[in-house]
């Protein structure tokens, strides 16, 4: 599991040093896969270790319920739609992949990046997944109130186009009853903190049902 831990970047914001995990994931094995890929919100930025990364406390929910999943944490610190495609060559290589979670854009949102552009290349990371035939849950971003309400309202509708037009499935904000409560975020007021990101993953797990029951493998 690779969790590169840099902040996602914006206007203003000045990038902190990574706080570097502080024990190493365990090996990629022969289960069935879920990729996690997005940014430093996938990979877990400010955080004590790994283990407490949303993908990470998938990994014990769906352990916890009987599924023989291994989910593996492809988040990248400061990554945007642009770099994900750039890098997406590294995350299909791996074997056995069945459902594939698409958190990214809320840096080029952070940047003002036209909501065209940004589609454009998500469109093509989900079109590669697709023609693997991965299931994709597809996690948008609510952009804060400073970007503007037609730059917010073009960001709204490019996510859940995307969705809407390649058959996937879809959680309309990533950070839903995380970023209104200062008590689940960092001292940044851009990343969760560890209560935060179990919110986090109870939305993600709750949006991934519809995909699990497809592939899920009971334990006797």
């Amino acid at each position: 599991m690779s969790a590169l831990l840099f902040g996602c970047s914006g206007p203003g914001v000045v990038e902190n040093t990574p706080k570097l995990p502080r024990s190493t994931p365990p090996p990629i094995g022969d289960q069935p896969k879920v990729i996690a890929y997005g940014d430093s919100l996938t990979a877990g930025y400010g955080l004590e270790t790994w283990e407490d990364s949303f993908p990470a406390l998938l990994q014990k929910r769906l352990d916890a319920d009987g599924y023989e999943f291994q989910v593996l944490n492809y988040g990248q610190g400061g990554d945007t739609a642009k770099g994900g495609l750039a890098r997406l060559d590294l995350a299909l290589g791996v074997a056995g992949i069945r459902i594939f979670i698409l958190e990214l854009g809320a840096n080029d949102i952070m940047k003002g990046v036209d909501a065209d552009e940004i589609k454009s290349d998500l469109n093509e990371i989900i079109r590669r997944v697709k023609e693997r035939n991965v299931e994709l849950l597809l996690c948008g971003f609510k952009p804060p109130p400073e970007v503007g309400s037609a730059y917010s309202a073009s960001i709204d509708r490019m996510y859940s186009d995307l969705a809407n037009e390649n058959g996937i499935a879809y959680m309309p904000d990533f950070m839903e009853g995380v970023r209104s409560d200062p008590k689940l975020m960092l001292e940044d007021k851009i990343h969760p903190n560890k209560e935060g990101v179990r919110v986090i993953q109870q939305n993600v797990y709750i949006a991934l049902q519809p995909l699990l029951v497809k592939y899920e493998r009971k334990r006797d």
